[in-house]
């Protein structure tokens, strides 16, 4: 019961992180002067990779902790 709660509640944290980051990556690319298409290909993805993966930890070693 447990681990379904967290990979249930780390995907819907890692979907609604996803959104926001994906959102506003490329208004913060073009205030940095940069082109705003760039945060559509790997570098999106790569870090959507990274911060999904720090999502699960947190919220396992949430759950686990209590």
């Amino acid at each position: 019961l447990l681990g379904s709660f967290v990979v249930s509640f780390s995907l819907g944290m890692i979907v609604l992180v996803s959104v926001m980051l994906g959102s506003c990556m490329p208004i913060v690319l073009k205030k940095l002067g940069m082109d705003p298409a760039h945060s559509a290909g790997p570098l999106l993805a790569t870090l959507m990779d990274i911060v999904g993966l720090f999502v699960y930890c947190v919220i396992t070693h949430w759950a686990l902790s209590r």
